[in-house]
């Protein structure tokens, strides 16, 4: 089928432009900085190389920090910092000319696939972290005490607001191409210790009709399908049918035919090549006129995750 996106998720890109102003750099403003939304919009095109350098070493610094830990990334002062200040690095708004030289700086493109898997982990660390943090403070049957309701618990997340207007966006988007009434059944492919989109997503859905919906969660992580498995039974609030599976979603084992919208993670492959063959594998798993969701990334912030948009032209099929 031919990649499309909705018309619902352009409005919500030109409503957000229209609300804050679209950045147009030139060379005579290449020193100029603006905020944009919590963003840093730098515009620099007259000294893009140098620019390009300072940010591909301090990327590199950070990497050489983290790696030399040895593979422990368990959240600590150390671990939090670096990756808060890698993922501030990646968020900034750069001109076209500087990310372009950055993205393609040799000193970059050696580490980068070391760098997405160092993210990954990372990433995973934190999620079984918090995970296992709200777990112990809701209490269960291995704590001795009554189950706590964890769904108020899941908003002191430091992302939980981010995932929730991801989620919307998306909904948006997906609602356009399909309507509510044919989007009932979903799957997420790399849900992670933490499923903060599919508990986004069962939280949100049910403001579109009175359908029952079902979310289910897979994952290649034996650990992070026993923990997701774990939190979801603190969540007796959740309107929406959880279920999980663990297994490799690129290989035949998981049934993708009974799902209306497929999702796949922005981890889920962690270069182009890899994400291509993922995709393509899951497509052809899927009955016809399904959707699949796949999440990207753009700009400097394809050091974190894997840049698919530029042979998929689309995120929505």
């Amino acid at each position: 089928m031919k990649p499309t996106f909705g018309k619902a998720f352009f409005k919500d890109i030109v409503d957000f432009f229209r609300t804050h102003g679209s950045p147009t750099p030139t060379r005579e403003s290449y020193l100029s900085k603006t905020a944009v939304d919590g963003y840093i919009v730098a515009f620099n095109d007259k000294e893009a190389r140098s620019e390009a350098d300072r940010v591909v070493d301090e990327i590199v610094a950070i990497y050489e920090a983290l790696k030399a830990r040895g593979g422990d990334l368990r959240p600590c002062d150390e671990v939090n910092a670096k990756f808060t200040s890698l993922v501030s690095i990646c968020a900034t708004l750069y001109t076209s000319s500087t990310t372009r030289d950055i993205m393609s700086h040799p000193r970059l493109l050696v580490i980068i696939n070391d760098i997405r898997a160092i993210c990954s982990k990372g990433e995973f660390e934190m999620e079984v972290w918090w995970s296992n943090k709200i777990i112990q403070e809701c209490g269960g049957e291995e704590h001795g005490c009554g189950i706590i309701d964890a769904t108020p618990h899941l908003q002191t997340f430091p992302y939980y607001n981010n995932y929730t207007n991801l989620t919307t966006l998306e909904l948006s988007a997906i609602h356009s191409v399909l309507p509510p009434s044919t989007t009932h059944t979903f799957a997420f492919i790399g849900s992670g210790p933490l499923p903060l989109t599919p508990i986004c997503l069962s939280l949100l859905l049910p403001q579109y009709d009175n359908h029952t919906y079902e979310i289910h969660n897979i994952d290649i992580s034996q650990t992070a399908i026993e923990t997701s498995t774990h939190l979801a039974k603190l969540l007796p609030s959740l309107p929406t049918r959880m279920t999980f599976q663990h297994a490799n979603a690129a290989t035949d084992a998981v049934d993708l035919t009974r799902f209306d919208v497929v999702y796949l993670a922005a981890l889920v492959g962690l270069n182009a090549e890899e994400k291509r063959s993922v995709v393509e594998r899951v497509a052809k798993g899927m009955r016809k006129g399904a959707c699949v969701v796949v999440r990207s990334a753009w700009g400097v912030r394809g050091v974190l995750y894997p840049v698919s948009l530029n042979f998929w032209g689309g995120v929505l099929w």
